[in-house]
């Protein structure tokens, strides 16, 4: 059954989900906060310096030389909500899913999610427009997943299904519990994502709940959300 989870979050844990279609990869892009030696960053000098290190500070993520560094090479302003990047060397953007090239660029996709205070490197699955599933996980090990033609289950949440979907038969969607799935979809929305079943490559941990924020290209974690509100 499709249904948008409706409870009062409380306490729980955020570790991603993560599987995908097909073609599979995961980044090798580490994003962290900045340190205090980065004092220089009104103006980023990309002096032929290659970025090697990549961090946050007050929404705006930065390319530096080393780690240590007190100038940026690069920087760029990051949007509330979710950022879905190419990181290529200096160069930062934002990716336009018409046109890139998941299949030889996956290493260079990092998600970033940002709330009104803060941000921070997230995971998820990404489907480019050729419908094909993508994840983007926090270690470097690449993993090919299937995608079961068995319905939702306690052993596969976490993991994509085939499933019929208001009439239409094997729509790939996302196990959230034994009971409740989620397709991707146009409409933007958060939902409660039960503890994972062997086999996902990430887990939210026993009794607790992941949050997933579903649009039309990805799941990805919300390892931000605070609120109390229903969702």
């Amino acid at each position: 059954m499709l249904i948008k989870e409706t409870f009062y979050l409380r306490f729980f844990r955020f570790i991603l989900i993560g599987t995908l279609v097909s073609l599979v990869a995961s980044t090798a892009i580490s994003i962290s906060d900045c340190t205090e030696n980065l004092t220089t960053t009104d103006t980023c000098g990309d002096s032929g310096e290659t970025a090697a290190v990549y961090c946050i500070r007050d929404k705006v993520l930065y390319s530096l030389q080393e780690s240590n560094s007190d100038t940026c090479i690069s920087k760029f302003t990051l949007i509330e909500g979710i950022n879905i990047l190419e990181i290529n060397g200096n160069s930062i953007s934002t990716i336009n899913f018409t046109s890139f090239d998941f299949t030889n660029d996956l290493s260079k996709v990092v998600i970033v999610n940002c709330n009104d205070s803060k941000c921070s490197q997230t995971y998820g699955i990404i489907k480019d427009e050729n419908d094909t599933y993508y994840y983007i996980k926090s270690d470097n090990n690449a993993a090919a997943g299937t995608i079961s033609d068995t319905g939702c289950s306690s052993s596969n949440v976490g993991l994509l299904i085939k499933q019929t979907v208001n009439g239409a038969a094997n729509t790939i969607v996302l196990c959230l519990s034994e009971s409740k799935f989620i397709p991707i979809t146009s409409t933007a929305g958060s939902y409660l994502m039960d503890t994972t079943g062997t086999g996902a490559p990430m887990t939210v941990a026993s009794n607790k709940y992941g949050v997933v924020t579903v649009s039309a290209n990805y799941f990805v974690l919300d390892n931000l959300y605070t609120s109390k509100s229903l969702i």
